[in-house]
């Protein structure tokens, strides 16, 4: 796999092609790099709010991995902005992304199984993992909505996405920290 990253507005888009002689025939076990979405944007952490809202608007998603430098820090989510920033009364014109951000990050490599990625979101209550290269670059995002599209009503999305949702109600603060 090669991947590549390119500025664009105040988001970096990344992507990960395969080379067709990488490609796996459909009857193998499926990988994360089979089912995810292979172009995933990116904000930088000293961005602001309003450049991550309009990068989440401009291409309908909630999530936008935080990178400095080329590495992923953590992850800002529609819900961080709406819930650590504005409901608190923070201004997104000044409010930068690293200081809201959910430092936790939870990143799976592309050629991981998509039973462990399962496990993984499962096990960290979370509806999308970063895809990450072995530098921790981000190269895609894998949703449970990509796995239901992927394995339908197969028992372990089920699973997942029951734990996830019996997830706490609770919000943590932010750390803006990296764990």
């Amino acid at each position: 796999m090669e991947g590549y990253c390119h500025p664009q507005g105040g988001a970096t888009e990344c992507r990960q092609e395969a080379k067709s002689e990488e490609r796996r025939p459909k009857a193998a076990m499926k990988q994360v790099s089979d089912v995810m979405t292979p172009s995933a944007f990116v904000i930088e952490a000293d961005s602001t709010l309003q450049d991550a809202a309009k990068v989440m608007r401009q291409h309908n998603i909630g999530m936008l991995p935080v990178i400095a430098q080329g590495t992923l820090l953590g992850v800002l989510t529609d819900r961080d902005i709406v819930v650590r920033a504005i409901a608190l009364g923070r201004d997104p014109i000044s409010t930068r992304v690293d200081e809201i951000m959910s430092g936790r990050t939870v990143e799976i490599g592309p050629d991981e199984s998509i039973d462990t990625a399962i496990d993984a979101m499962a096990e960290a209550k979370v509806r999308r993992l970063v895809v990450a290269d072995q530098y921790h670059k981000p190269i895609g995002v894998l949703s449970i909505d990509d796995l239901a599209k992927e394995l339908g009503d197969r028992p372990e999305v089920v699973r997942a996405l029951h734990e996830i949702t019996l997830a706490s109600s609770e919000y943590a603060e932010p750390t803006g920290s990296i764990h």
